[in-house]
């Protein structure tokens, strides 16, 4: 165009920015930002709102604001754009500031504002101010707008309103594949596995064709191999197969069911791969610990000349966590500090579990104590390394300071604590913690327990421990009951391993490790009857003991 002699004007150069906000075209956009600053229209307010789309959805939010607060005056698409683009980075704080700012202004939210904020409510504790915003969308006439009730089913779905979610979605007059999206994602979010395929099944029977979001929330919840198979060749048929987020979710799935060969043959397949396409190949492999595997494809992925992102570097660290080695640590520490991702508390919190698990816990704690902002993971984890090394009075000296600081503990962070009480035989206080945590309101979940069941049983409390296992509110995990077993063999506890038996022999009926393991506890308590008459039953049963196998390690 300027080619041509033409000079663009305020019109045209939206056009462009739209085209760059779309293409993630950086450069380009910045390059027309100067543009518009040379030529004077850059104080136009349809520029400056398009530049401050172009900012927002590139992710460079720092560039909206800065230009926000040097416009000469907002409008509402002014207001709607850097909230929104609040909203979409995560900056929930900062759209809240805002959002205060607008009001304080005396301008009126309008339908725009509603849908872009509604997704900063998608959490139980903000439910209540999700439901006064549906509110004020009834009283000002935009409840029946479909992509404000859209957006309310989404945040009613997840906030954990169900029945809010669906009967909003039921007593819709039209509904439109965007409709369908959020109420199965809202579900989904809460792993209701069942119900995502009953309304899935649904949607296709009502004639609704699925879009990519809509098995991008089916594969998650695959019962099978199989199901998953059936979403891939759905979306084969459909055309909709190279589309980045649903491949790395298909690898994904196929990892899940240890279908490492298909995961491979996705990726390779896929000529333009992109960092989140080698993020997902590097999680199959460190899922299924070929851990050589895993640095391989990041040495592969630095050769393609690709810039790894946080994810890559979570990756890596977990990748090298598996491998225990100090040495390995330190250089991952020095390409963190390196590459400037040392600023970020995920990756920071990663590194403080790394170093705990590589047995340097001093490297875990100055890593800790050098963080700006603790959140409750960096409390979590930095507990949990003190538990691996045994220091279970370190872990609840740091759990007491964290309370004092204000942050919230939550199931995670008790799942640490207690679990560092039981490496530490600490009975007393682990009880006091479990109570503490009824007391809080949160409810355990099967890891508590089997938390405090392994604390009992390390430290001989067989008897107490089979109390708790007879108090639990469901059935308890295979794994938790073997851990009991193992107590009792332990400490000859014959009456309690009986029980414990019988309740496997229940859930894994041929399972011979359990038939193994009681006979062996018969044999140290002299019951050689008992003992004889298990391995019998094994014979019956056609069972054998399965062979063991060590590795050894040459040089």
């Amino acid at each position: 165009m300027q080619l041509r002699g033409f000079i663009p004007d305020a019109v045209s150069l939206v056009s462009v920015l739209s085209a760059c906000s779309k293409l993630e075209a950086v450069l380009l956009g910045k390059s027309a930002h100067a543009f518009s600053i040379r030529k004077g229209i850059n104080s136009n307010l349809s520029v400056s709102n398009a530049l401050l789309a172009f900012y927002s959805d590139c992710n460079h939010l720092a560039f909206s604001f800065k230009l926000f607060f040097t416009m000469d005056s907002w409008n509402s698409v002014s207001w709607n754009t850097i909230i929104s683009g609040c909203v979409h980075t995560g900056e929930f704080r900062k759209a809240a500031e805002l959002l205060h700012q607008l009001q304080e202004k005396g301008l009126a939210l309008d339908l725009v504002t509603l849908i872009s904020i509604l997704p900063m409510y998608c959490d139980s504790e903000n439910l209540g101010q999700g439901t006064t915003l549906h509110g004020y969308a009834i009283k000002n006439g935009f409840a029946s707008d479909i992509s404000l009730v859209n957006a309310l089913i989404s945040m009613y779905c997840k906030c954990g309103d169900l029945d809010a979610g669906r009967l909003l979605f039921e007593d819709m007059p039209k509904r439109c594949v965007v409709s369908w999206n959020a109420l199965i994602g809202g579900i989904r979010h809460h792993s209701l596995k069942n119900e995502v395929l009953i309304f899935f099944r649904r949607m296709i029977k009502e004639g609704q064709r699925p879009n990519c979001v809509t098995l991008l929330n089916l594969l998650p919840v695959c019962c099978s191999q199989l199901q998953g198979k059936s979403i891939h060749a759905f979306a084969i048929r459909t055309g909709i197969l190279q589309e980045t987020h649903l491949l790395t979710c298909l690898i994904s799935m196929y990892a899940r069911f240890s279908n490492v060969n298909l995961s491979l043959l996705l990726f390779e397949m896929n000529t333009k791969r992109d960092v989140s396409l080698w993020n997902a190949i590097l999680s199959v492999h460190i899922q299924t610990k070929h851990t050589e595997k895993a640095i391989a494809f990041f040495c592969d992925l630095l050769l393609m000349g690709l810039q790894p992102d946080y994810i890559t570097v979570l990756s890596l660290i977990s990748a090298y966590a598996q491998l225990n080695s100090l040495k390995l640590a330190h250089s991952v520490m020095a390409y963190v500090i390196r590459k400037g991702f040392d600023k970020d508390v995920v990756i920071s919190n990663a590194l403080i579990d790394l170093y705990a698990r590589c047995g340097s816990i001093f490297a875990a704690r100055k890593i800790f104590e050098g963080l700006p902002v603790k959140d409750s993971v960096s409390w979590s984890v930095m507990i949990n390394g003190f538990g691996l090394h045994g220091n279970g009075r370190a872990a609840l000296e740091l759990f007491s300071e964290m309370q004092f600081s204000g942050v919230r503990a939550d199931d995670i962070t008790f799942s640490s604590i207690l679990s560092a009480c039981s490496h530490a035989g600490l009975v007393k206080q682990g009880w006091l913690v479990f109570n503490s945590m009824l007391e809080q309101g949160i409810s355990p979940k099967m890891e508590h327990y089997a938390c405090m069941v392994d604390l009992l049983g390390r430290t001989g409390n067989t008897k107490e421990a089979y109390g708790v296992v007879e108090k639990l509110p469901c059935k308890p995990s295979i794994s938790l009951l073997e851990s009991l077993l193992g107590a009792c063999k332990i400490h000859g506890d014959v009456e309690v391993a009986e029980k414990i038996c019988g309740m496997l022999f229940e859930m894994e009926p041929e399972n011979s490790e359990t038939y193994v393991m009681l006979s062996n506890i018969y044999a140290a308590a002299g019951r050689w009857v008992d003992a004889n008459r298990v391995r019998s039953g094994m014979e019956g049963r056609q069972l054998r003991k399965e062979a063991g196998f060590s590795f050894l390690t040459v040089g």
